[in-house]
Formats: structure tokens, sequence, C-alpha cells
């Protein structure tokens, strides 16, 4: 079973993502196949935490018990920003928006969730805790990364700020249609 944890997105804010992509879209509408990334469906938009891929079936209900107790962090505030690309030098691969609000909170939401998880057994992340929602994937190698970082400049998401109260443990599935999600279990935050 493919798991991730993540913060959802309220529709206020999805929304906003839309249209902030969008100026995006019409930007690399006349860079032909290159200029088309695989776009993220706005139902499925999130703050990952902790991509915690394939778990076999035997092991998950330990990891749903060891994650559902409350994570002791208060509601917070999560704002986004400008977008930009992974990698920052060279042919993009990602575009994503920053999180301009509430990266603190994030990371220590990661902090206690990464421990949890790996008590389960599953290995301890590599990368360095980097809070960002991405919208798209550049499947091809892009010729002219120089066109793809001037579209996404100076694009910023218009919106408030999203409260968060919980983190969600979601189950992908992958489909000739791109992927689904399924929430299998919600974590809450809470003051201590």
């Amino acid at each position: 079973m493919r798991l991730f944890l993540a913060v959802d997105l309220d529709a206020r804010v999805r929304e906003a993502v839309e249209r902030a992509t969008g100026d995006i879209r019409r930007r690399l509408s006349g860079m032909g196949r290159a200029g088309r990334p695989g776009w993220v469906a706005p139902e499925n938009l999130h703050v990952t935490i902790r991509f915690i891929g394939e778990v076999a079936a035997d092991r998950v209900t330990r990891l749903d018990a060891t994650l559902s107790p409350p994570v002791p962090v208060g509601h917070f505030s999560l704002g986004l920003g400008a977008a930009g690309l992974f990698p920052p030098h060279g042919p993009p691969r990602v575009l994503w928006f920053a999180i301009t609000a509430g990266a603190e909170p994030l990371s220590e939401v990661f902090s206690i969730l990464e421990q949890r998880v790996t008590e389960t057994g599953v290995p301890p992340e590599r990368r360095p805790f980097s809070p960002h929602l991405t919208v798209a994937r550049f499947r091809e190698a892009v010729r002219d990364s120089r066109a793809i970082r001037e579209a996404a400049a100076g694009v910023q998401v218009d919106a408030g700020p999203c409260l968060v109260r919980e983190v969600t443990l979601y189950q992908s599935r992958l489909g000739p249609s791109g992927p689904s999600y399924a929430s299998r279990l919600r974590i809450p935050l809470v003051d201590v």
C-alpha cells in the first residue's frame, strides 16, 4: 500500500492556486510538448509532510496505531506565495508554490510524525524537509528551461491563510489517468 502524510488546503486556497497555475499554463501554451507538465488535479492539491511509500499490508495496522495520537502542535495558519522550480538550476522537474506562513509549525509536525513513522520500521527520510505545494511535474526533459523559469517568474497565489487543524494519512493509487488519493486516517493537531 502506497502511503503519504499531508496537510489539506481549503476550497478558497485551492481556487487561488488554480488561478495562479492558469497564469503559468497560459504562459507555457506556446512551448509545445516540453512546456506541458503533468498538472496536479485541483482535488489532489496538498502539502506533503512525509512520503512514506510502499508499506506491506501486515504493517499498515501498526503504522495507523502509531500515527493516530494527536500531534502536540497547535492549529496554525498556512500561507502560499510565489512559484518556484526544483531543481533551482538546470532543467526543471517540479513546479511549486512557496510556503510563506506556517513553515515552522509544519517542520515541527514533520519532526514528530517522522519519529513515529521510523518507529514502525520505515527508513528515515534522507532529504531535509522543504515545505512547498507541488502543482506540476515535468515528465520530459525541458530544452528551454529559461522559458519555463520566465513563465513561473512573478506568479503568486493570491489567497489568505488556510487554517491547519489536522494531518491526513493518504493511500495513493496510481492509475492511467493519474493518481487518486483515499484518506486512511486523520491526525488532529492539539495545543499542549
